[in-house]
This record gives C-alpha cells, structure tokens and sequence, in this order.
C-alpha cells in the first residue's frame, strides 16, 4: 500500500516511493529506493521535504505513536486511582452479551451527556475544563467498548435533534474508540483518542448562538467565524495542566483533509497526525447520520458510501475501511426489511461479510410481530436455494423504531 507520512517519521528498511521534487533536486540515482542507513533519512529532510509517500508492501510501515516510557498513565495531571494503575490489558476481556451492555452502556451514556453540558456552560462562564472527569468518563467508555463494542456504537446511532451539540461530542468518542479497538491501539492511546474525541469541538462553545444553530447557509463571514472553533478549543485548555499533544492534535486538526483543503491550517497526509484523522471519520460519519437544525439526517450505509468515496482525498483510506469494519454496512440497531417481507433490526455484524449481518426478526412475512424470538444469520444463508435466501433490501427509518422493536431496543430509545 502507497502511504504519505511525514518524514520525520522515515526509518531505516522503508522503501520510498515518491520524495515528491524532481530528481534534479535530490541526491539519490533513483526515484525510488530502499532506505538503507540514517543518513539517507538526512539528505532527504536537507531537501526541504516535509511528507513523502512510502510503499508497505516493500518495506516496513510507521507505527502510531508509541507509548511514553514513563510512569505518566493519565492525559492530564490528575491524581491516578488504583484501578487506572492496575493498566489491565482490556484486549484480553471477554465481551458480554450486547443486551446486557446495553444496560450500561446506557448509565454511562447519561453521564457523559450531563459532563458535556457542564463543560460547555463552565466555558461560557469563562471557567476550565473539569480534567478529573474527563478522565473518568473516558475511562467508563474504554471499559463498555471492550466489553461489547456493538453496545455503545448502537446508542450513538440514536440521534437527539434538540441536543445535537452535547451528543454529538459523546457520539464522537464512542466511534472513534471503537475504531481504536479495532486498530489494537492501548489504554493509554485510547485515553488521549477518546479525550480528544470529547473534546474536539469544545471550542463551539465559543461561537455566537446565531451562527453555530443559522437554520440556513452560512455566508462568508459566518463561516470564517466557525472554522475558529479549532483555535478556540485550544485556547480553553491553556489553564489544564499537561495537556497531551495527542488531544490538542484531535482539536486542531480534526477539520483538515488528506489533500490539504482542510482548516484551519490545510495540513496534508502524515502532517494530520493519526489520532485527528481517526477523529475525523467519527466526526464526519455522526454529522452525516444526524438531523440538525439546516440539514436532515442520512442513513448509515449512505453515508458510509460518501466517507469511503473520499478515502484518500479527505479521510486516510486505511481508517475509513476499518471504520467500516466496526461500525458495520448496517449497524447494530438498524431496522431492515428483507426480500422475505420479514422486518427484522441487526443485532451482530459479520466483519468478513459486511452485507450479511446477523438479524433478529421483529415480524413475519405477513407483517405480524413474532411470538418468539428467531435470529436469522444472512451470513449463512448461501447454504440454502436461491429462491429461500434471506437478504436485506430496504432500510426502516428510525421514527418507525418504537413501532417495532424488541425490548431491548426500546430501552435504547426510551434514552432520549
């Protein structure tokens, strides 16, 4: 795979594909090398090269940024507890039924909503940030997503038009952690992931109501006004002591663009850094799927097709497709009408089969509601004739939900 990183991030055994000047302006005999000792790395930064483009098929790859070797386990300066001490190797739990996530997830998910209020009225007040809970709360959400990464994703996918600025921040942090999980990052690259997920549009609660909520376009000058929230966000953390670099990244850099016609510095490739790319697909994927005030919401696999037609140009290919992964074609929770007649909502999705998820049926093929639970694997469909194969062939909109869903959806529901 072709891959843009920044050249400070070059190592010995990579194999340059492109420098991006002509060859009358290097060095080296060729194009394209292998870099063979630390004084290649030099010539080429010497050049005034900022990123270059690597093959991984040819040589090794760049890693995410590695861990401290230090004895620093929080991203702020917070008093550490005992449990955060203990770093257990969340990979290793074993998941637990989503029902029963759910459960939790949902407590949780109410929290953070009561945290995300608090701290947008403690900025216009003109306090700080509340690091401590932070902390915890990206904690609490590290645990859920690795107990059932399907449980938190589900309750980020049921939109609240009217609190769209407060969910919008929780939504973030769960998709970006689920997205971490699935790229084996650690507990500490999860805290800083998850903190700069929450945190990455606290400078909103800077901007001027009428223009943050116009129920219509903005004009040029409203519109410069809003891409200052990166810039703002930054500001309100001056007062927090030890702030990661990692979180101040996903503040500042989650609105640029691989190609560099992002805000507010058209920073391109490597330059973006890991976790605001990360950050970006969540970003991007919740305002796509959400109702706001000028714009009605898209369903998930539409707005997966637009994220994934922008692999490369504004999102980092490599992300989006294990974003996909996790977040599923048909996301837990989704509502889906099968070729049968049957209704039935998705309550596992097949990674090696993305179209094929596991479905719980809600009604038969004469519309009535089901007697007893039956869960349909589509994944395992293939086995019978073509004509008694189950696949899906329409999605339900959400509003119908309450309408159909089983016990445990409506509990999801019943959050907002």
């Amino acid at each position: 795979m072709i891959k843009e990183i920044n050249v400070q991030d070059l190592r010995v055994g990579m194999y340059v594909e492109r420098l991006g000047i002509s060859w009358f302006h290097h060095p080296f005999a060729r194009n394209k090398f292998r870099i063979a000792k630390e004084s290649e790395i030099k010539k080429i930064i010497e050049c005034g090269i900022v990123t270059v483009e690597i093959n991984t098929q040819k040589s090794i790859d760049v890693a995410l940024p590695a861990e401290k070797d230090d004895t620093e386990d929080e991203i702020f300066s917070v008093e550490k507890s005992a449990k955060q001490q203990e770093d257990v190797p969340l990979a290793e739990q074993e998941p637990v039924p989503l029902k029963e996530e759910i459960e939790r997830s949902v407590e949780i998910y109410k929290k953070n909503l009561s945290l995300v209020h608090k701290l947008v009225d403690d900025i216009k007040k003109g306090g700080k940030i509340d690091a401590r809970s932070v902390n915890d709360t990206v904690d609490q959400m590290i645990e859920s997503v690795f107990r059932n990464r399907y449980a938190a994703v589900t309750l980020a996918k049921l939109k609240a038009y009217d609190e769209y600025t407060f969910t919008h921040s929780i939504n973030v942090s769960i998709f970006a952690l689920a997205l971490g999980r699935q790229l084996k990052l650690s507990r500490k690259q999860l805290k800083m992931l998850g903190s700069g997920a929450m945190l990455h549009d606290i400078g909103k609660a800077s901007i001027p109501e009428h223009v943050l909520n116009k129920p219509g376009p903005l004009t040029e000058e409203e519109f410069r006004v809003m891409k200052t929230h990166p810039e703002l966000g930054i500001k309100h953390l001056k007062n927090v002591e030890n702030v990661r670099n990692e979180i101040l990244q996903c503040i500042l850099n989650h609105h640029e663009k691989i190609n560099g016609t992002g805000y507010p510095r058209k920073l391109k490739g490597a330059a973006i850094g890991d976790y605001a790319k990360m950050v970006s697909i969540a970003d991007s994927y919740d305002a796509i799927t959400s109702t706001r005030v000028y714009q009605k919401s898209t369903l998930a696999p539409n707005a997966l097709k637009i994220i994934f037609s922008l692999r490369g140009e504004h999102f980092y290919t490599s992300f989006v497709e294990r974003f996909i992964q996790v977040v599923g074609i048909y996301p837990v929770g989704t509502l889906v009408k099968l070729n049968t007649k049957e209704i039935g909502v998705v309550t596992s999705i097949n990674p090696s089969k993305l179209l094929y998820p596991d479905i719980e049926l809600i009604t038969d093929k004469k519309g009535e509601k089901m007697g007893a639970t039956q869960t349909v694997r589509l994944g395992e469909e293939y086995k019978k004739a073509p004509e008694l194969r189950r696949k899906i062939i329409d999605i339900i909109p959400q509003k119908k939900i309450k309408d159909l869903v089983s016990e445990e959806q409506d509990l999801i529901t019943d959050l907002h």
